[in-house]
């Protein structure tokens, strides 16, 4: 049987490439390797969806990328029936290893073959940086009173490795032989109304940050081209149509403090971005009902942004532009 070597800790990083190794075992004859015509042939199964890569062997190191089989898990996983606090950005992959020697045209030999479980975290980080009992993110964690915000937290149980979704409000939950404590951990509480993002962080799960509501809104409208054609003895303009873009240039709500830039910088990188649309609660948010409701979010690209460290106070200021999809697109027939 081939050994599996992990380059990571108890989760793999779905976005980092060459996270796992294969060792082939097997044993030639003639005590010499002998990987002429030698493949690894994998298969990566979830939620009843398989995919297949195939590496030769020179060695019996392989190093394995299965980066963008990961990616497609999660497009699918996210696409899927949307649940009280949203989908946990964890995944369980079947890894199934085969490790054959091609005898001639028709003939192939199986040498060995292995089978694994992956736990896979939709982030980008190194898989190091994730460990269990621990809220994935960083250190500093804001509570925005009146917005709705939840963390995910990785724990075991009976030695599987799961992550679960908790309001960042909850003051204690117990969860296998875990109880965490998200509204512990909180460094400041800020409340206050304004513009709320969220946005997928490094980590996987979500950032948020409150932006001042005065801000700066830009439309750029730009036309599709037209023609002209003779009616008669009139000459006639025809358009083809108008395009309108509307953009929000941002400013924090307040300074950012030190321990709570790195969130705020994933925001620059973050290809998932939302603006929240909802009503304000007066009070903390409880009703997890309509959390990931799409009538409470809108999203948005984030085309611009900047952070600026300000050495006196030791706090950082951050502006952003957001942009909108189209908001007109008139095409005349």
């Amino acid at each position: 049987m081939g050994q599996i070597v992990r380059q990571t800790g108890d989760y793999t990083s779905a976005h980092l490439g060459y996270t796992l190794t294969y060792v082939v075992d097997y044993r030639f004859d003639s005590n010499v390797d002998d990987f002429r015509d030698t493949y690894l042939d994998i298969s990566a199964s979830y939620d009843g969806e398989t995919h297949w890569v195939r590496y030769t062997v020179h060695r019996r190191e392989v190093e394995i990328d299965l980066s963008e089989i990961f990616k497609v898990f999660f497009a699918k996983k996210y696409k899927g029936r949307q649940i009280l606090l949203g989908h946990v950005p964890i995944i369980n992959v079947n890894l199934s290893f085969s490790c054959v020697k091609m005898l001639d045209r028709r003939t192939r030999k199986v040498l060995e073959s292995e089978r694994v479980e992956l736990v896979v975290v939709d982030a980008t980080c190194s898989s190091y940086e994730l460990r269990i009992g621990k809220r994935l993110g960083g250190e500093g964690k804001v509570y925005y009173r009146g917005y709705p915000q939840i963390d995910t937290y990785l724990y075991s149980e009976n030695g599987v490795f799961k992550g679960v979704n908790i309001l960042r409000g909850t003051r204690s939950i117990t969860v296998g032989d875990i109880t965490f404590y998200p509204r512990g951990e909180v460094t400041r509480e800020i409340d206050r109304c304004g513009v709320f993002l969220r946005w997928r962080t490094r980590y996987g799960n979500w950032g948020y940050g409150l932006f001042s509501k005065k801000y700066v809104e830009e439309v750029k409208r730009k036309s599709l081209g037209g023609w002209d054609r003779n009616v008669y003895e009139w000459r006639e303009r025809k358009m083809v149509g108008m395009t309108s873009i509307r953009e929000w240039k941002l400013k924090e709500s307040v300074p950012i403090l030190n321990d709570e830039i790195e969130e705020y910088k994933d925001l620059l990188v973050s290809d998932e971005v939302y603006l929240y649309i909802g009503e304000r609660k007066d009070s903390d948010w409880e009703d997890s009902d309509t959390f990931f409701a799409s009538s409470q979010w809108r999203e948005v690209e984030v085309v611009e942004g900047n952070d600026a460290y300000e050495s006196v106070t030791g706090r950082y200021g951050m502006s952003v532009t957001i942009r909108f999809a189209e908001d007109v697109n008139r095409r005349k027939r």
